[in-house]
This record gives structure tokens, C-alpha cells and sequence, in this order.
């Protein structure tokens, strides 16, 4: 792993395009060397910044955490714990951290609930900035300390990409789903690495050999770490420059120059620099990036819609991560958010980009899994997929350029503006973006769709005045079992042209629409909600359909 962060250090030109000047949290772990075996201590970063020491920081989930957990660190244990903390008080996970940071040469390590004083509001406010959050702090999040009542939230909207993490000399990413798991995981079996050796020899030509592999598990192994699937980590990840993702059976090295594992190593016996090369040409092929590190493909020199693109794969996995309370998904974005600000200058509001909307809307729950709408609190309008707790799917949006939904002269596509609140009566800092309303201009039609089968969310479209011949007129996809229930009439509203299509007649994408049953908004325009996704939207419905001003909430 020292020769990893080495080699990466001295010879890949994005790492070093990508390096900035390190700014340090306030506090590290100082772990000492091998000699301080017993204890570790809590200092103030300026010992790093003056010998222009890096530090590693952990990335780990928490799991069920005690109150008293003596690993983390409160305003009355901060004098002791700048003296000494010893290991035996540290669960697994950190103290491996602290193990592998000191076998690295390295002296600085930097844990959140160590690094933190959890029970005060002002470090966590001022340490935020450092991690890249946008800190939400609810009445119940320190009881301890009175605040009053109004007090809900506490916004703090800071321009940092991240950079405890981006910052950082490596991110170490640990295998286990609690503090006491462990950084690293007992080996599970591995295939032999030494693999099958064949010779041949024809006449004419020089002796050949080929060697074959066993097949390295590791990569599937990633998507089910549970690191991979926690929402906060997501970001944690995406912002580091290096990264050591260890799993049951090794560790995987992601920096912007490529990625490798262990098993890799030794299994091609190459030397570092060509297994990192090699693979980052094969990373170079896959238009989204890895499942993991998925920024690492995509420097500012990339396209629009790369950009887009990128940021539409990402939310498909962070909408299948978990997240404890789910109106703390904007906030676990925001590191992200802020990094592909700086990338892409543009406005986003509920988990879209206005840039890009009508593209941005085209997303669909995930047909495999059960959907259900977070509506206490709520999280996010209809239209947006933040609305939706389970995993979404962008793989239309991502095949059809921007272009496709800007430069066309279609009479029944729409044109759509966001109306964002705002609240002089409440500190949410995202008020605006959980009640945004979407302003249309554009063509309805309102369509039948009868029973979904049993445990399917899916249901064919006919016209009101067809329905007896069943005219097949699209499908409808449901964002939710009980939008798939209760609808049995929507509106269709299409969005943009189908690329591919067998008919002479336009067939269109777009939203299902019901009325919202809301009389609390001031508008004489008719108001509706989202329920679902329409595919192959029969054209022909729409020639003489007349343009319509509505509001989506």
C-alpha cells in the first residue's frame, strides 16, 4: 500500500493535476510510531501543517454507537484525550486505522467522531465546513444544549468541496458495517492467484504461452460492502483524490489514474505502474466510470453532458444507499453538489438540474423493487426522485443528448420553469427545494389505465374513446405500488421525442399525471402531482392537442 501511494504521488500527472493545496480539518489523531504502541492522542492540526506532514482519514460506518462510547470525543474529555487515549478504548475498526497508518510511516490520521467534539454545536459547525456537509442540526440532535423552539435547523451553506477527504493523503474505507467490525475483514477463501500456465510451439513461429486466471470476485464484492451502500459514505468516497477500499478477500486502490487490487498484483506479477496503467485504460472505456470513484473519469475538460451524465449514474446508485433519516438526503449530497458546481454551472433544486430538466425528469423507479414516497416529513416534490425511497433508473435520460430535449421545434413538447418558496418563517435551509413547483407550459391527455397485475407496477394506456378495442397507446411504469393501485386515469404529458422508433408518427417519453387535491395554493392553473413513467406515448394523441399552462408539485 506505501509503494501504491508513492507511486501515485511521484508519477500520475491527474493525481497531481487534481492536488491542491491541503487544507487541514482542525484536529488529527497524532498516532505516534510504532514505539507509542499503547496510546494514541488528539492534537490541534498546526503540528501537521508546520512539518507539511499529510494525514489518512477513515471512512467507515458507525453502526449502533452507545452514548458513552469512549470513542468519541466530548468537550470534557478533550483536555485527557489531548494528552493520551489508549488503544483498548478504541473499537476494532479505529484501531486498525491507527495499525495501518503507523506501518505507512505516516504520523496524522483523521477519524470524524474522534476529530469532533460530538457534543458541541460549534465544532460541529466549524468542522463541517472541512468535511464538505451542509450540517442540518435538528431539536433533537443535542438535547443537552437548549436552543429555542423555533430553532428546527441550522444552515450552513459553505462553498467546500470536501476537503478533509479530498485533502487527505488516502482514504482508508473499512469492510465492516459498525466501529467494532473492523477496517479489515477475515480472508474469506481465495482463488489460487498462481493461475494455469500453457506452452505450444508451431514450426514456423516462436515459442507462445498464455496464462489463465481464475476469475478475481472482488469487484462484485465492492457493490456489497456496506460502506457501498450507506449515502453519506458515497460522498466520502467521491471526494477522495486516493482511496483503499478493503473487502473480504483484499484491498482495492482507486486514485484519478486508474485502480487495481490486490489480488490483481499479484496474480499479473507486473509491477505497479503497468497494473495501474492497464487498468485505467479499461476504466478510460466504460462511459460511466467504475461503480465506484465515478468522478475519477470525468476532469473539467469533459462535455456537458458527460457532466450531466455523470451526476444522473451517481444518483442511481445514492438513491439505492441507505440513509437513517431520509430529510437528511440534500445534506448528504452536498459535498458532491458543491464539486460539480465548480465542474458545471448550473442551478439545482430537488435532486435536478435546471440546465437539463426535461432530461433530469426522465427517471423511473427501479421495477425490481418496491416504492414507496416519503411524505412525513417531505422530502421532495413529486416530480424529483428524492421524493421516492428506493433505487431510480436514468438509462433513457443518459442515452439522449441534451441537445435532443433543447433543439427541437415539437409544438407538444414542453417548456417548464421551476418556482422555488421561499420561507421567511422556517430556518430550513431546504424549504425551497422540497416544496419547488414546476411551471408548464404543454399539451395533456388524459388516458386510461386499468388494474396492474398483482405485485407489477406497470399498465398498458388507452384513450378514453378506444378503450373497448384496447388500443394500445403506451405504458405507464408507476413510481409507487400505490400509485400503481389507486390510478386508474391519468394525464399524459410528454417530455421528449423517442431516438429509435418503428412508426411514421412521433412516440414520446413522459410523465403520468393526477390532480393533486391541493386547494391550499394560490393558482388558478390546474395543479398535479407525479405518479409515474410513460414510455412509448403513441404521437398521434397530440395533433391537436392546444397548449396548456399547469403546475406540478
Amino acid at each position: 500500500m506505501r509503494v501504491l501511494i508513492d507511486n501515485c504521488l511521484r508519477d500520475h500527472p491527474l493525481c497531481k493535476a487534481a492536488a491542491k493545496q491541503r487544507q487541514y480539518p482542525k484536529r488529527l489523531i497524532d498516532v505516534g510510531g510504532l514505539e507509542n504502541y499503547d496510546s494514541v492522542r488528539i492534537v490541534a492540526s498546526t503540528e501537521a501543517q508546520e512539518t507539511k506532514a499529510g494525514y489518512l482519514a477513515l471512512s467507515h460506518c458507525w453502526g449502533d454507537v452507545p452514548p458513552d462510547a469512549p470513542w468519541k470525543l466530548t468537550s470534557s474529555r478533550l483536555l485527557s484525550y489531548s494528552t493520551s487515549i489508549s488503544l483498548h478504548l478504541l473499537p476494532r475498526t479505529f484501531y486498525e486505522a491507527v495499525r495501518i497508518t503507523r506501518k505507512l510511516g505516516e504520523r496524522f490520521l483523521w477519524i470524524d467522531s474522534l476529530c469532533i467534539i460530538q457534543d458541541s454545536v460549534e465544532d460541529w459547525i466549524s468542522e463541517a465546513k472541512n468535511m464538505g456537509y451542509v450540517l442540518l442540526i435538528t431539536d433533537t440532535s443535542f438535547p443537552q444544549i437548549p436552543r429555542p423552539s423555533v430553532l428546527t435547523y441550522i444552515d450552513f451553506m459553505f462553498p467546500s468541496i470536501g476537503d478533509v477527504y479530498a485533502g487527505s493523503l488516502c482514504t482508508l474505507s473499512a469492510a465492516s458495517d459498525n466501529a467494532n467490525g473492523g477496517l479489515v475483514l477475515p480472508r474469506e477463501d481465495y482463488p489460487d492467484p498462481s493461475g494455469l500456465e500453457l506452452h505450444w510451439k508451431l514450426s514456423t513461429e516462436k515459442p507462445r504461452r498464455v496464462v489463465f486466471y481464475p476469475r478475481s470476485p472482488d469487484s462484485a464484492l465492492l457493490g456489497s460492502s456496506p460502506v457501498y451502500q450507506r449515502a453519506w459514505c458515497l460522498q466520502e468516497r467521491e471526494l477522495s483524490l486516493r482511496l483503499v477500499q478493503f473487502t473480504t478477500h483484499d484491498f482495492h486502490w482507486v486514485c484519478l489514474d486508474g485502480r487495481i487490487s490486490e489480488g490483481d498484483l499479484y496474480r499479473d506479477r507486473l509491477d505497479i505502474s503497468q497494473a495501474i496503467n492497464r487498468t485505467h485504460n479499461l476504466q478510460e472505456n466504460d462511459p460511466f466510470g467504475q461503480p465506484y470513484q465515478l468522478s475519477q473519469g470525468l476532469p473539467a475538460s469533459r462535455t456537458e453532458d458527460q457532466h450531466y451524465n455523470y451526476w444522473y449514474r451517481t444518483m442511481e446508485i445514492f438513491s439505492a444507499s441507505k440513509i437513517s433519516d431520509a430529510s437528511n438526503r440534500h445534506a448528504a449530497l452536498q459535498g458532491l453538489l458543491n464539486r460539480q458546481i465548480q465542474r458545471l454551472p448550473d442551478t439545482f433544486t430537488a435532486g435536478l438540474w435546471r440546465g437539463d430538466i426535461l432530461r433530469g425528469l426522465l427517471w423511473m423507479a427501479n421495477a425490481d423493487e418496491p416504492a414507496e414516497a416519503i411524505t412525513e416529513p417531505p422530502v421532495a416534490p413529486s416530480w424529483s426522485w428524492m421524493s421516492l425511497e428506493a433505487p431510480i433508473r436514468y438509462q433513457l435520460a443518459m442515452g439522449i443528448p441534451s441537445s435532443h430535449t433543447k433543439e427541437t421545434d415539437d409544438e407538444c413538447l414542453p417548456n417548464i420553469s421551476i418556482t422555488e418558496p421561499v420561507a421567511s418563517h422556517s430556518a430550513d435551509p431546504y424549504f425551497g427545494h422540497r416544496r419547488s413547483v414546476l411551471d408548464v407550459k404543454g399539451t395533456l391527455v388524459d388516458l386510461i389505465c386499468p388494474q396492474s397485475r398483482a405485485g407489477f407496477n406497470e399498465a398498458p394506456l388507452y384513450h378514453p374513446d378506444e378503450y373497448a378495442e384496447r388500443k394500445w397507446r403506451g405504458e405507464v411504469q408507476f413510481d409507487t405500488t400505490q400509485n400503481a393501485t389507486a390510478c386508474k386515469r391519468i394525464a399524459a404529458m410528454p417530455l421528449t421525442l423517442a431516438l429509435v422508433t418503428r412508426s411514421q408518427e412521433p412516440i414520446y417519453h413522459g410523465l403520468a399525471l393526477v390532480p393533486s387535491g391541493r386547494e391550499d395554493l394560490d393558482t388558478e392553473a390546474p395543479v398535479y402531482r407525479r405518479v409515474g413513467y410513460i414510455s412509448d406515448l403513441d404521437g398521434t394523441l397530440f395533433k391537436n392537442a392546444e397548449p396548456i399552462n399547469f403546475s406540478i408539485i
